[in-house]
């Protein structure tokens, strides 16, 4: 007979309860995975509630070190996927796998219930495939907490928000944008966007990764006070460059999809001592659309990392529909500021948004130091050379 963990699942039961505004009476219930028996999340005797998983329960994971299997979705599930209306994980350390090549996946339904995730613990959880039925959803990860979804899985994904302080980071698909409530957002896929009406990332938050947001239809990303865009495989903190995409792909009709930084937002790029830099890149379809980066005049270019002087770094492009409007209000180097035409030069021009760093004074003197001590060097051998010459 199997023996509830009563602690960890009220535990996991208020979490769910908290984060479904009160409707936890219209799931059937919540079960804990305790993995004694394999790995498949199909098999009810794998879970502390012999109902095993559905369309209408939440499904919670506890501690992976306590489990003798960690969940899976193997080849050969029914219909392909294990069907459940909430995750929640409390700790880190998860990782749920699907089999790519016969595409199975999590299904995530809305009985009731809006679907979501909840993701806990100082480290990492990763789903692979998953199919999220609606567009509803929300995924919540904690402090020091990192979600990876995976690409194991191509279907339906439909997410409306993203809250918490930890990093959401999707290598998959989407069908339409996300609001960013709070912590970081890394997108690494393709998102076919068709009409919605309008996203915010919100003071503190961040959007980045290598992604492409395709948009067929009028749709506005604002970017508030203190929010971030970050283009880059990591966002902030890159080791090589990366480019963020943004692209309006109507074509026979005007729609506009806006990219618009507020004042007091954050443009944050990595630049590398080879002149390369994160960039992020606005284009698309030519037909009657505009792809539109407008710049407050208060917005910040934040750079980060070790500079290449007298280079240009491209940290914006514009092909096609892409095009800009205003002006960066500041510039910072690894959070010092700068002073324009003293420290660095920007250029505004119909391609692209071009920033090149000027040497300090001291490093110019320090320069011309050298190549006078080399001079004097010279002139020194030369004198000595003619004096024995005379003196032989």
């Amino acid at each position: 007979m199997k023996h509830p963990h009563f602690l960890l699942k009220a535990t996991a039961l208020l979490a769910v309860m908290s984060l479904s505004n009160g409707l936890q009476a219209q799931l059937a219930y919540s079960t804990t995975w305790e993995g004694d028996t394999d790995t498949n999340m199909n098999n009810n005797n794998n879970w502390d509630n012999a109902g095993g998983v559905g369309r209408d329960v939440a499904v919670i994971f506890d501690d992976p070190g306590a489990v003798t299997y960690q969940p899976d979705v193997p080849a050969g599930a029914p219909n392909n996927r294990a069907e459940v209306n909430a995750i929640v994980f409390n700790q880190a350390g998860w990782n749920i796998t699907t089999d790519a090549a016969t595409s199975t996946h999590i299904a995530l339904w809305n009985s009731g219930v809006t679907p979501y995730i909840i993701s806990n613990g100082a480290g990492t959880n990763r789903i692979g495939g998953i199919r999220i039925i609606s567009e509803t959803t929300t995924i919540t990860t904690g402090t020091g907490n990192t979600l990876l979804i995976d690409d194991d899985y191509v279907g339906e994904f439909d997410v409306a928000s993203k809250s918490g302080d930890g990093t959401l980071i999707i290598n998959t698909d989407m069908g339409r944008f996300l609001d960013v409530n709070a912590g970081t957002f890394i997108f690494n896929g393709t998102m076919y966007n068709h009409g919605s009406t309008g996203h915010t990332i919100a003071s503190g938050a961040v959007l980045g990764g290598t992604g492409i947001f395709q948009e067929n239809n009028s749709d506005t990303y604002t970017f508030n006070s203190g929010a971030t865009l970050a283009p880059g495989a990591l966002g902030i903190g890159d080791s090589s460059a990366g480019t963020l995409t943004f692209e309006n792909t109507r074509v026979g009709a005007t729609r506009n999809f806006n990219i618009n930084l507020e004042a007091g937002s954050t443009l944050a790029v990595d630049i590398f001592g080879d002149g390369s830099s994160d960039t992020v890149a606005f284009g698309g379809a030519s037909d009657g659309t505009d792809m539109n980066f407008n710049i407050n005049t208060s917005a910040i270019l934040a750079l980060s990392g070790a500079a290449a002087y007298n280079t240009a770094y491209t940290v914006a492009s514009f092909t096609g529909p892409g095009n800009y409007t205003g002006t960066f209000g500041s510039v910072t180097l690894n959070g010092g500021a700068l002073v324009e035409d003293t420290d660095y030069t920007i250029s505004y021009d119909p391609g692209s948004i071009q920033v090149t760093l000027i040497p300090e004074p001291s490093s110019l003197m320090l320069i011309a130091g050298a190549f006078g001590l080399l001079a004097f060097l010279s002139r020194h051998k030369k004198v000595e050379f003619f004096l024995d010459a005379a003196g032989g």
